[in-house]
């Protein structure tokens, strides 16, 4: 009996050993998981367009179209996408409010689109995503935005618009060299042919 009952207080002294071990591996690879995240993505539990300067290339999206077309759109892109759901409308403001279900442990995200108009013929969309819960979303609210985004441009991509590309072009335009009359008529002297020298009188 009595050594049987050291056998017992072996194998469970081991196994008590091999179940901490375990727990402090767990522990060790979720340690080393969040510390690799934290250099890959900032940690960070908001992103909002052209706000955040973490995600620059997270920019508001222009579109050549009127801003109650742009709207309805914004309300079948979030009804259209799996993850997504509409919770509040502002007709009047045009501001949609949604939660998103992410993929990672299924947090939860708020989702904020704002239509504003710009010009006569442009429309601008703002999107704001925000976690719910924890410190560091893991690079998931800039792809909740990029997710709505690719949703819009493939219902209103043909109207899209790029003011940096416009404003680009017109610095380009603005910035070339101007020439007067004077100086193209002497670039026309100089690409005309010289005539050969006269003959000379014998």
């Amino acid at each position: 009996m009595a050594n049987q009952r050291l056998i017992n207080d072996g194998e469970r002294g081991a196994l008590k050993r091999r179940v901490l071990l375990g727990a402090a591996t767990l522990v060790g690879l979720f340690v080393m998981t969040v510390l690799v995240a934290a250099t890959i993505w900032p940690v960070i539990d908001v992103v909002e367009t052209g706000k955040t300067v973490e995600y620059p290339d997270v920019l508001p999206r222009y579109y050549s179209a009127d801003p109650g077309r742009v709207f309805d759109e914004v309300r079948a892109s979030v009804g259209s996408l799996e993850t997504f759901e509409e919770t509040s409308v502002d007709a009047s403001e045009r501001v949609v409010e949604g939660l998103i279900i992410g993929p990672v442990f299924g947090l939860e995200h708020d989702l904020t689109v704002r239509v504003q108009v710009v010009t006569e013929f442009v429309t601008r969309v703002r999107v704001r995503s925000a976690s719910r819960v924890g410190k560091g979303d893991l690079g998931q609210n800039a792809r909740n935005i990029e997710t709505f985004f690719l949703e819009m441009d493939r219902r209103l991509g043909a109207v899209r618009f790029d003011p940096s590309a416009q404003q680009a072009s017109s610095s380009s335009s603005k910035t070339a060299p101007k020439t007067s009359p004077e100086d193209d008529a002497a670039a026309d002297e100089e690409s005309e042919p010289s005539e050969p020298p006269a003959d000379s009188p014998e």
